[in-house]
């Protein structure tokens, strides 16, 4: 599929891509090997991975990344962020998680909750 930007940004007149074929940075598969060089050689790389992000697109190769790792850099920026507030499985209080992983408040929740089949539904 062959994307046309209706607006081009300011970025794209200074972009490595600029007047090529832009089936190559939209393939079927994965982004060949030729495609991610134009984007390693390119001036406006992170200002094309940042007008991805932005923009949630989740096809092709924006700033010499494909979809799964700017999803991935999405994911890691939300668990960055503050207000990952999640509750406790255990006692229903709220708390600020560490990881993606973290579902007790505290270590004696953790205990009752990895020993236990009565989890507070949250």
């Amino acid at each position: 599929m062959t994307r046309v930007l209706v607006e081009r940004p300011a970025w794209f007149n200074s972009a490595a891509c600029k007047g090529m074929d832009t089936t190559m940075f939209y393939p079927e598969t994965k982004p060949t090997v030729e495609a991610r060089e134009v984007c390693q050689a390119c001036p406006a790389q992170l200002a094309c991975l940042d007008f991805a992000l932005e923009h949630d697109e989740d096809d092709g190769l924006w700033g010499g990344l494909g979809g799964s790792a700017r999803r991935r850099i999405k994911r890691q920026r939300r668990a960055e962020s503050v207000g990952n507030v999640r509750k406790c499985r255990v006692c229903s209080t709220p708390f600020v998680t560490v990881t993606l992983r973290h579902f007790y408040c505290c270590r004696p929740c953790q205990v009752r909750g990895r020993n236990s089949k009565n989890w507070v539904k949250v």
